[in-house]
């Protein structure tokens, strides 16, 4: 496989063109919703367009569009589509993301439902990167999320992807999208995208535990810091701006018995699960006695989320050294994550700077990619597949393309200035 670095040259080659070619520059503080939801949608077309018709040949190395599962996946379409028993649906899914395939397989066939739903999904996943991009600083984040989506080899077989990965990356995306909204505007719409994005997470697999806690904690923190925190009659709005964000999250908790089953796989046997099937293949013992229970949304008490987390990270290191250093694993973990470290870390250090003098904006960015950066960390320990590296991977456009922005457009500092500027200008 090629160098992705060199393959995407030409994306990192025109930049500065296309940066000084935007004529909003900066792009308005307020947030128009018709506008934003134009640009947002044509992201998503131009990710699909370039991924699935140009991109997608240098990246689809040995026909890696689906994984040993292909028969689960389509048994569970199969049995929501009504072609088999509803008992034979996977434990190990969520029929909050088969739905979508399902609906398509009755008139297109499992197959061509699965392709369609990946094809769909990845312009969701385009359009929650530019709302979140976005939300973390200015519309021209948002549109440079699309170029630099095509740099990420995983992210490029998505639309390909026969599988249900592309649903639930499009989950995570928009539940950090909606936790961005939230800290940056803190006004009831943003609110209730976050929260509607948390619940989102919650129902589109078990897994998304990890995205929606950091999401509604953000969410939460922006519902409790009113923009006009000066005036009293702010502070009275509170339980209504707490409802915003908790109501969408609360009435999730009883779907989860709709989305899982009372045999489903908790969040500690899937991450149990892996680790043993792993260690097996290895021809090594798990040393850990595998775990009878654990939490899943729907039927666990919301209380029995610390524990469950303890008992995760416990997991995590609980997996010997030395599987991290086989070969496949340090070979994959180099081509697709190691070599990018370098300029996200570059990224990563020109965004803060540039965000320095936006807390709110700085915490959303950096709140946001916590997750997605402690599985990415995560899966590069156990065994590097494509479909384990999407969507722990899909953060990284945002922060690719909020570090070009302040470099190409010279930091946030003065956009703040020039929008304080304009708004004592109206006070006068």
């Amino acid at each position: 496989m090629k160098d992705p670095l060199l393959e995407t040259f030409w994306t990192l080659a025109l930049l500065p063109l296309l940066l000084r070619l935007i004529p909003w520059r900066r792009g308005a503080e307020r947030w128009r919703p018709l506008p934003e939801l134009g640009l947002a949608l044509a992201c998503g077309v131009a990710v699909v367009a370039l991924c699935s018709g140009w991109l997608i040949r240098y990246h689809l190395v040995g026909g890696d569009i689906t994984s040993s599962d292909f028969s689960e996946y389509c048994q569970s379409i199969a049995a929501l589509r009504g072609d088999a028993e509803p008992g034979l649906f996977s434990y190990n899914r969520s029929r909050v993301a088969a739905w979508p395939p399902a609906l398509l397989a009755r008139w297109l066939g499992i197959i061509d439902g699965l392709a369609v739903a990946a094809l769909i999904f990845t312009g969701l996943i385009g359009a929650g990167l530019y709302t979140w991009a976005r939300a973390v600083l200015d519309r021209s984040a948002g549109l440079l999320t699309a170029l630099f989506f095509g740099a990420v080899g995983p992210l490029v077989i998505l639309p390909r992807t026969l599988s249900l990965y592309t649903e639930t990356t499009a989950a995570f995306v928009w539940s950090a999208a909606g936790a961005a909204l939230a800290l940056r505007y803190r006004s009831p719409a943003a609110l209730l995208a976050g929260g509607l994005g948390a619940s989102w997470a919650l129902l589109a697999d078990v897994r998304g535990l990890i995205w929606a806690l950091p999401a509604l904690g953000l969410s939460l923190l922006a519902a409790c810091a009113p923009p006009d925190w000066r005036r009293p009659r702010a502070w009275l709005r509170l339980p209504l701006r707490l409802a915003l964000v908790l109501g969408p999250v609360a009435l999730s908790y009883p779907l989860g018995r709709v989305a899982y089953s009372g045999e489903s796989w908790t969040l500690e046997q899937q991450a149990a699960g892996l680790r043993r099937d792993r260690l097996l293949e290895l021809g090594l013992s798990d040393p850990q006695a595998p775990l009878g229970s654990g939490y899943l949304w729907g039927y666990s008490s919301p209380l029995a989320i610390p524990r469950s987390l303890e008992t995760l990270a416990g997991i995590s290191r609980g997996m010997p050294a030395a599987v991290a250093e086989q070969p496949e694993t340090a070979w994959g973990r180099w081509a697709h994550v190691e070599r990018w470290y370098p300029v996200l870390g570059a990224c990563l250090l020109l965004a803060v700077l540039g965000l320095a003098r936006r807390p709110w904006q700085l915490i959303a960015l950096l709140g946001t990619l916590l997750p997605f950066a402690a599985v990415l960390r995560s899966a590069g320990q156990i065994l590097v597949h494509l479909r384990f590296l999407q969507t722990p991977l899909a953060g990284a456009p945002v922060l690719l393309a909020t570090g070009f922005a302040v470099l190409g457009l010279g930091g946030a500092g003065a956009a703040q200035a020039q929008h304080r500027k304009a708004r004592r200008q109206q006070h006068r």
